[in-house]
């Protein structure tokens, strides 16, 4: 009976290990390298996939008492149970960094931590501060029409919209131009995806509106959509002009 469960193991860590589809060695450059936009794509398309993989391992072992340990080891994660070993058998004396990084952390907002905040938004790029008030709207509008799975799908879009492209606006001086350059270009051309798809559901959800406000405000969503899609399309061809 354990050597029919560790068998079940094994085949599901090939099974996430085919889904995952990891790079090769020699396709993993270091942080500063001048990955173009096509090696940024590939690399966020795996990271899309170990996303969904880790999901269905936390789904499938979620009520496991040995949850942890069994998604690790099916999600290739060696170290990370070498670590948890080490922590059982009172090796360590501190927990490892990975485990004080999910500390949670109490923070205070206070008057200067939101001068500091409006700061940042006033020196963001005006696509990256758009695309966060626009998220926000939308968020405050579904708000009220949750049952509604356009209405999910529209808020779940824009906020990838909106955290992506601060990502992206926000990388770090020291990576090489080519670098930035690169994952630029591979992040907004997900976004104006996302935009289509942004469209597509506010097209679904205006069938269930029955409010002529309601109406008028979703197509004063649809605008700011369109806008934001057309201003990410004018950066990209001026990069790519450069």
């Amino acid at each position: 009976q354990e050597a029919q469960k560790l068998a079940n193991m094994q085949a599901m860590r090939d099974f996430m290990d085919a889904v995952i589809q990891r790079l090769p060695d020699s396709d993993q450059e270091s942080e500063n390298d001048n990955a173009d936009e096509y090696k940024w794509e590939q690399r966020l398309q795996e990271s899309d996939r170990l996303s969904s993989a880790y999901t269905e391992a936390m789904e499938k072992y979620i009520d496991d008492e040995a949850s942890e340990q069994k998604e690790a080891f099916v999600m290739g994660w060696d170290n990370l149970l070498g670590e948890m070993a080490d922590l059982e058998e009172g090796v360590r004396q501190k927990a490892p960094d990975w485990i004080d990084e999910a500390v949670e952390v109490e923070f205070e907002f206070d008057d200067e931590h939101e001068s500091d905040y409006d700061e940042a938004f006033a020196n963001a790029h005006p696509l990256q501060n758009k695309s966060r008030t626009l998220t926000i709207r939308i968020m405050e509008w579904t708000g009220f029409i949750k049952d509604n799975p356009a209405a999910r799908d529209l808020e779940a879009l824009m906020i990838q919209i909106s955290g992506r492209l601060a990502g992206a606006f926000e990388v770090d001086a020291d990576e090489p131009e080519n670098s930035r350059h690169g994952y630029l270009l591979a992040i907004t051309k997900r976004c104006i995806n996302w935009c289509q798809e942004a469209v597509t559901a506010c097209q679904q959800l205006e069938v269930g509106l029955n409010s002529k406000a309601q109406h008028d405000q979703l197509k004063d969503f649809l605008r700011e959509i369109f806008a934001l899609r057309d201003g990410l399309t004018d950066l990209r061809r001026s990069h790519h002009q450069k």
